[in-house]
């Protein structure tokens, strides 16, 4: 309708680092502090939620939603290297693999069709330069198991420090696509 609405935040969380969203209108913010929020912004008069037992302490670096509009799990990569699977709706950590050795700089939900399979791939791009997939089986939205992850599936030839230009040096994953 043309309508933009101006929206702000009432908790302020910590200095953001990352962003995600969902088909649904829900935004999720995660901060330097390790903390998730989540904002629902189609909604009128809506407000921040923290999600306290999603907390890590560690620096959230990427954030992405699963792709499946029915299921609210989020992937959260974090500066130590760890990878965790989120609940958003009821506020739980699902799953936690603290298998990698750099920061986790992108997560990339699969968007092809789980209805069949009844699972995701999202792959997880490091600061080292490696990519990693996840398979994500989803029984129901009540549980989310990790059944399987697979290393080494690019490794540069040259180090992210190598490179030169310092941007690229900084975040060597800007995006990874399927």
């Amino acid at each position: 309708d043309g309508y933009c609405r101006h929206r702000t935040l009432t908790k302020r969380p910590a200095e953001i680092r990352a962003m995600a969203s969902d088909n649904s209108g829900m935004v999720l913010v995660g901060d330097k502090n390790g903390n998730i929020f989540v904002w629902g912004i189609v909604e009128p008069g809506s407000k921040m939620q923290r999600l306290p037992e999603c907390k890590r302490n560690d620096e959230i670096v990427s954030m992405a939603c699963c792709p499946e509009g029915t299921v609210r799990i989020v992937g959260v990569g974090y500066k130590s290297g760890c990878f965790a699977l989120c609940d958003y709706d009821r506020g739980v950590v699902l799953a936690c693999l603290d298998v990698f050795d750099s920061e986790i700089q992108c997560v990339a939900w699969s968007a092809a069709d789980s209805s069949t399979s009844g699972s995701h791939l999202i792959a997880v791009g490091t600061k080292s330069g490696l990519i990693k997939v996840v398979k994500v089986l989803l029984d129901s939205v009540e549980t989310c198991n990790v059944v399987a992850c697979l290393d080494n599936m690019y490794s540069p030839t040259k180090k992210s420090s190598e490179v030169g230009n310092t941007s690229v040096a900084n975040r060597f994953w800007a995006s990874l696509a399927w």
